[in-house]
């Protein structure tokens, strides 16, 4: 099986090194509000609970990170504990680095339906400025389409289980928006038959390698 076949590791290993490969061409990330990767941490728990990759990147002297968790095929419903067990730890993570430049990512083996749903129900949490009107826009109707308004629905039960409150609970959508503000979802096509990112990698280092070797000759 993919999970206990080291699967997992190998994708996160992969996700790695496409931001080690960012970080050395300089290249800008449009998860790191299109600036390029300063600084990578690796296994950063217990101190973030997610804990797989923290990227760190500026604008002149404010410093911003993202922490990563990289998970191949999560399934975004609340009857799947181990996605539940996901949204726990990035609600953790912002509870406890709770400040403006701090957000968190979810890296994903290529595209779902699912996960470009809530990815564009991230997008429009980061258009309302409070949970009461994010939450307000999905009850007007047919505003937003049936598959993203049940995609939030399913999200604010994984809150719920995640948290341990019931969903009517105002406080449930409070977290909901403040994670789904902050919450980045990134499909990486690094492994499979689709591994297009991984191939544009590679073509960048090869440049950055080629330079290095040209400036060795120079020198000599």
């Amino acid at each position: 099986p993919y999970a206990t076949g080291g699967g997992g590791t190998s994708f996160a290993h992969r996700v790695a090194a496409a931001y080690l490969a960012s970080l050395l061409t300089r290249s800008r990330r449009a998860e790191l509000e299109e600036r390029a990767v300063d600084h990578i941490s690796f296994q950063t728990g217990p101190t973030h609970p997610v804990d797989d990759l923290l990227v760190a990147y500026s604008s002149g002297t404010v410093v911003s990170t993202l922490a990563i968790a990289c998970r191949a095929t999560p399934n975004w419903v609340r009857s799947h504990q181990a996605t539940v067990d996901l949204v726990r730890s990035l609600l953790s993570e912002l509870a406890t680095h709770d400040r403006g430049t701090h957000r968190v990512a979810v890296a994903t083996s290529g595209r779902s339906s699912q996960s470009d749903q809530l990815a564009r129900v991230c997008e429009i949490a980061r258009a309302h400025a409070d949970a009461d009107a994010f939450h307000a826009s999905f009850d007007v109707d047919g505003r937003w389409s049936g598959p993203l308004r049940r995609r939030y629905s399913q999200f604010l039960d994984m809150v719920e289980r995640a948290v341990g409150a019931p969903t009517s609970d105002p406080s449930i959508a409070q977290r909901a928006w403040h994670l789904l503000s902050r919450l980045r979802v990134l499909p990486f096509r690094v492994q499979g038959h689709d591994d297009a990112d991984r191939a544009s990698l590679a073509t960048s280092l090869d440049a950055v390698a080629s330079q290095q070797s040209d400036g060795v000759t120079d020198r000599k």
